[in-house]
């Protein structure tokens, strides 16, 4: 399923809200890390416990409604978490808050998938193996009744690919057939009728062999060999392609620019494009106002991305959110922003452009990922975003929507490379340092472990000249023009003719030489040659690699076709490539129209952009595109969910469209999964998702289809990059990320929420942040500390500021002393509850090394519910504290 499926089944909302609340309770038991809930309300103080799975031992994580499931290097899989329909695998129906084995599949597991309530295993022998609910009967075995333990799928002894959906399964098999079983209301299985069936059964209507199938809730699309996409199933948002809104029990077929194009951009579904009037084209989903045209519907064709506040130079689209360099620098985002990716130092979507917090000038690339950006200046980088594990490389594990310092990284900062949990830094030697999640070793530290601080990359005996990583690969082109990679390499996109992972870097087989350019995909990469041509490796299921196949490739085949290439950019099922004329040629996958071509027709081989001239730069999100014209304005075209397009909407674009205020002064764009970044008169502006505040603009919105200004980063930043959910930038030779801090992506070495960008820095500062500024009575605040001695007992300080704490009516307490002691990183977490508190502003403090350390929040009926962060009613952050899982 697509991580971006917001549809669970409504009549078990409420049990998988107390299973939460069983699993918590379970990890406090079990675990000795302390936290502590608190009310304003009572003095009552509950310890409870922290557990973080050991997501490094991992290939593959995915993720259900409410369990989790884990792929070793060894091929075993482990699941943990909700367990009330056997979803666990382990023979039993008792929940588990820490990983555990699933029976049978100790080895030989090559890939999973994570239906709502069940999972399912592909084997090396091409056999499927599913467990859990079967209420539909989507195990595949025949019966309607759940399974505690893995059943084989009856009939399937080919498969070469699985998708897990709502409550149906299909597989994509050797000889190009697909079969389906499960729930068929909408006609999801593609069987021609509107029956369910137990048992897998054949797909009617397919136009060709097909080589990879995806199941989405109620929907189902497949690639074929000929490049074009199908799909069928529910349409409601027009997800099978069709140019309609009308289901389909069979499969139908997935079916440009105003000015002179000088870079565009593409994430997860949209694109952006600086036209070379340094305006800003998008297109798209839009969902977040990712296109940022001040709107939230899905555009199919460009639309301009209005109130920037300057000519773009450069637009990055990230997963639900939109970043653009204008002139001068200065940076702004706009989209989805509730964690933080618009790095405005708020969690508030956009739907125009905001600030970026410090990157106001200065800026000259940017770079993002599905809910974090990064940017880079001539003196500074910095990211924003979400920042689970340390992708923003601050050295704090938290999430930030406004820049801070990345640790240990000094001054001297040329480039910044930001993926899906990790980030890397190229400084003014050729040096290359990298932090965060290490779980696929994309640190090249020759380790598993994840890293908080900057750490020299093992094995690279040559200059690095060129560093670029998207999901968990990384590659570096060297001063002899030779290439390196290390990190994921299930899909070969390593390049050195093997499928297992790199902990150092290894040399790419045919390109030691001669390379002139690289780019990193999610799953695929390429390289231009001083000849002109280019060579792809990795992914090919949606043709990607150009070479006019859907065959993977673990070392570099030949684009067809093509020649007289500059550069290229690398998206998800797409590449773009920029040629020598200043036009674009794109090919791959098509469905959210991100090769720009006016169809939403899959290519094997490249195909022309329209109306794009005077190009000079790239980049791409997940499904979107957009380019950054000689004159700095930025064109958009794809998915534009997030609002990543920037021209204000929410629609996808199979054209590009001009982001909005960015028609000229861009000097650069990064993009991230579903947000993109530029630099325009050397600030920082971001825009598309922020649901990881990873638009740095402080705003704690969803995302925002205009850019927003980088809080902070209105001067002297010189280059971006965007991660999925965190951002980074160099500001003045120094590195700043923002949004979420997974993995200590953002290099902070802790686990919060920040709304504006945060400087990569030496010393690791004592912090003590809540995470919503105001809420309603009722709401429920998460506090966080970080920064102090491990193991210290420590008071916490709450007062009513309008009160004084002097006294005490109505049951609330206006004064409370909370005792807490540090866990062995020096961090503690509170979850305040203000249920019966007075209104009015609280003023949070506890003694610091160097003085008082306060945070404050009000209580006030105008203002929302709040809940922590990413999961309203259902207490989601526990997730992120307890059960830290990879989106499917």
């Amino acid at each position: 399923m697509r991580s971006n499926s917001k549809h669970i089944y409504r009549s078990f909302q409420w049990f998988h809200f107390l299973m939460i609340l069983l699993i918590i309770f379970l990890v406090s038991i079990i675990q000795s890390n302390l936290t502590v809930q608190a009310s304003f309300s009572d003095s009552k103080v509950v310890s409870s416990e922290k557990n973080a799975v050991d997501t490094a031992r991992y290939l593959q994580i995915v993720a259900g409604s409410i369990h989790t499931c884990g792929l070793s290097p060894a091929g075993a899989v482990q699941c943990w978490g909700s367990n009330w329909a056997g979803q666990l695998g382990n023979g039993t129906y008792f929940s588990s808050a820490v990983p555990v084995n699933v029976n049978g599949l100790s080895s030989g597991v090559i890939a999973l998938s994570a239906g709502v309530n069940y999972t399912c295993a592909l084997l090396d022998g091409g056999e499927i193996k599913c467990w859990g609910e079967n209420e539909f009967g989507m195990l595949g075995d025949g019966t309607t009744i759940a399974a505690t333990v893995p059943v084989f799928v009856d009939g399937i002894q080919n498969a070469i690919s699985v998708g897990a959906g709502g409550a149906h399964t299909c597989a994509a098999l050797e000889d190009g057939s697909v079969k389906c079983w499960g729930r068929n209301h909408v006609g999801q299985l593609g069987l021609g009728t509107m029956d369910d069936t137990l048992v897998p059964s054949s797909v009617q209507g397919l136009s060709g062999p097909v080589s990879k199938v995806e199941a989405g809730i109620s929907h189902t699309c497949a690639v074929l060999d000929n490049g074009n996409v199908q799909c069928w199933g529910n349409n409601e948002f027009g997800q099978l392609g069709d140019g309609t809104n009308d289901n389909s029990n069979t499969p139908v077929l997935v079916s440009g620019l105003l000015a002179a194009v000088s870079q565009l951009s593409t994430e997860r579904d949209h694109t952006c494009v600086v036209m070379a009037n340094g305006t800003i084209q998008c297109w798209g989903q839009n969902w977040a106002g990712q296109l940022g045209n001040g709107e939230t519907q899905n555009a199919n064709s460009p639309v301009q991305v209005t109130g920037l506040a300057a000519s773009a130079l450069s637009v990055m689209a990230g997963g639900g959110h939109s970043c653009a360099i204008e002139t001068g620098g200065l940076v702004q985002c706009w989209g989805a922003n509730d964690r933080g990716q618009l790095g405005n130092g708020l969690f508030v979507d956009s739907l125009a452009p905001v600030d970026v917090i410090g990157l106001s000038s200065g800026v000259v690339a940017l770079g993002g990922e599905f809910s974090h950006t990064c940017a880079s200046s001539p003196t500074k980088s910095v990211c924003w975003g979400i920042n689970w594990e340390g992708e923003l490389g601050d050295g704090i594990q938290l999430v930030s929507s406004a820049p801070r310092d990345v640790a240990l990284l000094g001054n001297n900062i040329q480039a910044l490379a930001a993926g899906n949990v990790s980030a890397c830094a190229l400084d003014e030697n050729g040096v290359v340092k990298c932090w965060g999640s290490n779980y696929a070793g994309q640190i090249g530290n020759n380790d598993w472990n994840q890293v908080s601080n900057p750490t020299a990359v093992i094995g690279l005996d040559q200059p690095v000249q060129q560093i670029d990583v998207f999901e968990a690969t990384v590659c570096a082109l060297d001063e002899n023009q030779a290439v390196k990679c290390w990190g994921l390499n299930d899909l070969g996109q390593v390049g050195d003719g093997t499928n297992e992972n790199a902990l150092v870097p290894r040399d790419v087989i045919g390109l030691q030489s001669d390379v002139t350019f690289i780019t990193t995909g999610r799953f695929h990469n390429c390289a231009v040659l001083q000849n002109g041509t280019a060579q792809c490796w990795g992914n090919n299921q949606y043709g990607q690699l150009g070479d006019a196949s859907y065959n993977h490739a673990n070392q570099p085949v030949t684009v067809a076709d093509l020649s007289n290439i500059s550069a290229v950019s690398a998206g998800s099922d797409h590449t773009c490539a920029l040629l020598f004329d200043k036009t674009v040629k794109c090919w791959g996958g098509n469905g959210d129209g991100q090769l720009g071509d006016g169809t939403n027709d899959s290519s094997l081989t490249p195909v022309m952009v329209g109306g794009l001239s005077n190009i000079k730069a790239l980049a791409s999100s997940l499904w979107d595109t957009c380019a950054l014209t000689e004159g700095g304005a930025v064109k958009c075209w794809g998915s534009n969910h997030s609002g990543q397009l920037g021209n204000g909407s929410g629609a996808p674009s199979n054209v590009p469209v001009d982001v909005i205020g960015m028609s000229s002064g861009v000097t650069s764009i990064s993009g991230g999964y579903d947000h993109f970044c530029a630099v325009k008169n050397e600030a920082l502006y971001c825009w598309g998702a922020n649901n990881q505040i990873q638009l740095g603009s402080g705003q704690t919105i969803d995302s925002s289809s205009t850019p927003l200004v980088v809080e902070g980063m209105a001067a002297n930043i010189t280059e971006v990059s965007t991660g999925s959910a965190f951002s980074c930038a160099i500001a003045s030779g120094r590195a700043k990320c923002w949004g979420n801090n997974s993995g200590d992506s953002l290099g902070l070495g802790r686990d919060l929420f920040f709304a504006e960008p945060l400087m990569v820095v030496e010393d690791q500062p004592q912090i003590l942040q809540v995470n919503y500024s105001d809420g309603a009575p009722g709401s429920v605040f998460v506090a966080r500390g970080s920064g102090f001695p491990a193991g210290q007992s420590m008071t916490v300080n709450v007062v009513n500021l309008e009160s004084g704490g002097s006294d005490s009516k109505n049951g609330s307490v206006q004064g409370a002393q909370i005792g807490i002691t540090t866990n062995a990183l020096g961090e503690f977490i509170m979850f305040l509850e203000t249920q019966g508190a007075d209104q009015g502003t609280y003023q949070l403090s506890t003694q610091g090394t160097a003085g008082l350390i306060s945070s404050v929040l009000t209580i006030d009926d105008s203002a929302q519910i709040r809940q922590p962060e990413g999961g309203g009613k259902t207490l989601s952050i526990f997730y992120f504290v307890y059960l830290p899982m990879l989106t499917r």
